[in-house]
Parts: structure tokens; C-alpha cells; sequence
């Protein structure tokens, strides 16, 4: 069984598909952290600007742009770092995480504080912090 991008002993049938499939199944910052990091090794930008508190939400050509990017690393892994609060009942949370990826121009990696809020009875991505 490969297990689910996200890191995750799941498969991603088991995992992440889930919550891509209906993101209220998401029941905390961390879990929607993770589908996002798998949304991009899958380049779904669909789930990614879903996924995306709305005042932040992304254009269509950024949408776009983010899709031809993602389509052009090789994802590597995900560390979580760090959470504060994003919990069930909880209605804002962070997460610091680190993603590794491969590009052309060799390894990178990306490494933010994460702010998630409950929008409209799920968990968004608001902003990097």
C-alpha cells in the first residue's frame, strides 16, 4: 500500500481523498493542512482554492499559475512543526509546517506559520503568519 502524500500511514483513498471530496470532513487545522499539501502534489487547484478562506481566495489565473507550478516540482515531504489550537471545537488555529520539494533549480523548501479559521462551518487556509 503506498501511503497518502500528506505523510500519513493511509492510502490516500483512506486519507486525503476524503476530505478532497467533501472538505467538512476536515476536523482540524492539521488535517486541512495536510489535504492542502497533497492538493498541490496532485496540482489540484480546484481543492486548493476551495480550501482557501474566501477573502484570500485566488483568482482563476492565479489558480492557474499555482496548478502549472505545482505540476513542475517533485513534491518530497511534509513536516509538521508546530500547532496551536485548530482543534474540533476550537474556531482559529496555526500550523507551522515544512515542505520539501525538488525543482530545477535543486531543493527547496518552504516553511510558514499557517492560519486556518473556520469559515462557513469548516476549516479554511487563511494566510501565511
Amino acid at each position: 500500500m503506498t501511503t497518502c502524500n500528506c505523510g500519513n500511514e493511509k492510502s490516500y483513498t483512506a486519507c486525503c481523498e476524503i476530505i478532497h471530496n467533501d472538505i467538512t470532513k476536515a476536523q482540524t487545522a492539521v488535517q486541512l493542512m495536510r489535504s492542502r499539501y497533497t492538493a498541490f502534489c496532485r496540482a489540484d487547484g480546484a481543492y486548493l482554492a476551495k480550501s482557501q478562506a474566501e477573502k484570500f481566495r485566488p483568482t482563476v489565473l492565479e489558480t492557474e499559475e499555482t496548478i502549472q507550478w505545482a505540476k513542475s516540482v517533485t513534491w518530497v515531504k511534509l513536516e509538521i512543526l508546530e500547532t496551536s489550537d485548530g482543534l474540533e471545537k476550537d474556531s482559529r488555529g496555526t500550523v507551522t509546517f515544512k515542505a520539501t520539494y525538488f525543482d530545477a533549480g535543486g531543493m527547496g523548501i518552504i516553511e510558514e506559520k499557517s492560519l486556518f479559521e473556520k469559515e462557513n462551518g469548516h476549516w479554511v487556509y487563511v494566510t501565511g503568519i
